[in-house]
């Protein structure tokens, strides 16, 4: 079955991995402009095949937010990894 895959960043390639896609981007070039924060993890990465070269910053305290207000902190135990 060929599936539909929108938006070329970590998840979307993700998911598009091993199948028969078509992946959509709406920007000419895969990663630009720089305006997802692309956060995965240095597993993620590595699975996906994501060159450890490309990380441009380790984050130690990742915080989710909703539009209520409302959040959520995640301090990361080996941000250097």
């Amino acid at each position: 079955m060929r599936v539909a895959v929108i938006g070329a960043g970590p998840a979307g390639l993700t998911a598009a991995r091993g199948l028969d896609a078509d992946v959509f981007e709406e920007h000419e070039e895969v990663g630009l402009p720089r305006h997802c924060t692309s956060l995965v993890s240095s597993t993620g990465a590595g699975a996906v095949g994501i060159p450890n070269g490309l990380v441009v910053r380790r984050y130690r305290l990742l915080t989710a937010a909703s539009l209520s207000g409302r959040a959520v902190y995640f301090t990361l135990r080996n941000p250097s990894t």
